[in-house]
């Protein structure tokens, strides 16, 4: 579903990316894990095709992220850690106003579900800006799957979250795995968290993935999995 191919990505005088290269299987769920700054979101901004490379190719089923961009985006949801959601508007009318601009029809059914799964019942009709920051949170969720995605790229997920708002999210992961074979990529530097619900982990540290002969000591000793490859 995921190939990526030698991806470099050059910021002016930074390396932010170095020669990274993995792939997803179609209905997996794959941690992508480092430390904040190893890179991680500057990969799914490429992989989800809003960023350019500069070396390498990223194909997300079949297509060319570089190229085909708006069709990637059109089967992929990306939640990161700024929610892009309307602070000023109210839970319920964020939903309506990206429903609109994917061009949803039935909406109204399709919100509802969004805000019953996400325990949103009692605050979609309050301005977003009195939410919590988990419930900004779960809101995003909402946003990024108005378009049933194919495809699903979670950038830290769960930061500033309590317990109970992390254990929600990662049910949320796994219910959306299962009932919806949706193929999911996460990103995170906590590995802990994610030990419950991923197949497969990515490693990333400076820019570069831990698939490196230097690493594969750590791979294969910390690196725990809810079912074999």
């Amino acid at each position: 579903m995921i190939e990526v191919r030698n991806i470099s990505k050059q910021f002016k005088v930074h390396q932010a990316l170095h020669d990274v290269s993995f792939t997803v299987k179609q209905g997996t769920v794959t941690g992508l894990i480092g430390p904040n700054g190893s890179g991680k979101t500057t990969l799914i901004r490429i992989m989800n095709g809003v960023l350019g490379a500069s070396g390498g190719q990223v194909t997300i089923n079949g297509l060319d992220a570089a190229r085909e961009a708006e069709k990637v985006l059109a089967m992929c949801g990306t939640l990161t850690e700024q929610s892009g959601l309307y602070e000023n508007m109210s839970g319920r009318d964020n939903l309506t106003f990206f429903a609109d601009v994917f061009g949803l029809k039935h909406a109204k059914k399709r919100i509802d579900e969004l805000v019953t799964l996400f325990e949103l019942q009692d605050y979609q009709h309050r301005k977003v800006g009195t939410y919590s920051t988990g419930m900004k949170k779960r809101l995003g969720l909402a946003r990024v799957l108005l378009h049933r995605p194919s495809i699903l790229f979670l950038d830290e997920p769960t930061n500033g979250l309590d317990p109970d708002g992390i254990q929600m999210v990662l049910r949320i992961i796994r219910q959306l795995n299962k009932e919806e074979k949706m193929t999911i990529l996460v990103s995170s530097h906590v590995l802990s968290q994610l030990s419950a619900v991923c197949d497969h982990y990515i490693f990333m540290e400076k820019g570069t993935s831990w698939r490196k002969a230097q690493s594969r000591r750590l791979l294969a000793g910390t690196c725990p999995r809810r079912r074999s490859k």
